[in-house]
């Protein structure tokens, strides 16, 4: 159920100070790395 909440069209919808914010600026930084 977590990775409901990393969702790519819901992470965006997080409030700022949500877990979710961490999680997207982490995922971001793996798909900067990525690239």
């Amino acid at each position: 159920m977590r990775h409901r909440a990393i969702a790519p069209s819901d992470r965006t919808t997080r409030e700022p100070g949500e877990p979710g914010v961490l999680l997207r600026f982490f995922l971001d930084l793996h798909q900067d790395a990525d690239t």
